[in-house]
């Protein structure tokens, strides 16, 4: 039977996680109000209670279109959908809430949807100038004319 040797046997230095906004660690996890239960990981050291220093999931965008988002006439976005891609997950899982009962359809741009993120924020980028253009994200939409796409639902500019 092989014997099992400790990272401090192996003379390896085991690393802890650690969240880089507050500080804390498995053993020791804050306090996430939202959810109201200790804190989980959303990154590598992100945790989900200091979730709003992140900055916001940033697309690139042609200057016709970032035109038409900062003059306020397009208030969503079209994008394949692809979950691999960490924008699109963290506006689809993030840390959405399932309204339920406390569901408010006049929050919504669409009243039909359900799942209200928790992801406040969405950017755009202006691919000719760099300018960037930052939105309150309201959730996504599907078209069945529109398959394999996801509509980002935009809500009041921020900057």
């Amino acid at each position: 039977m092989e014997e099992t040797k400790t990272a401090a046997e192996q003379g390896t230095q085991t690393t802890e996680r650690r969240c880089r906004v507050c500080g804390c660690t498995d053993p020791t996890a804050c306090w996430d109000p939202v959810v109201n239960h200790p804190c989980y990981w959303v990154e590598e050291d992100l945790c989900s209670a200091c979730i709003d220093q992140r900055d916001p999931p940033l697309f690139k965008c042609e200057d016709s279109l970032w035109q038409m988002h900062a003059d306020g006439s397009k208030t969503f976005d079209m994008r394949r959908w692809d979950i691999s891609d960490d924008r699109i997950y963290r506006l689809t899982w993030g840390l959405g809430q399932y309204q339920g009962e406390n569901y408010h359809p006049d929050d919504w741009i669409a009243p039909h949807l359900a799942w209200r993120p928790t992801e406040p924020l969405v950017s755009f980028q202006n691919k000719a100038t760099g300018a960037v253009l930052t939105f309150q994200y309201k959730g996504m939409e599907f078209a069945s004319w529109a398959p394999g796409w996801v509509f980002l639902i935009l809500g009041a500019q921020v900057t």
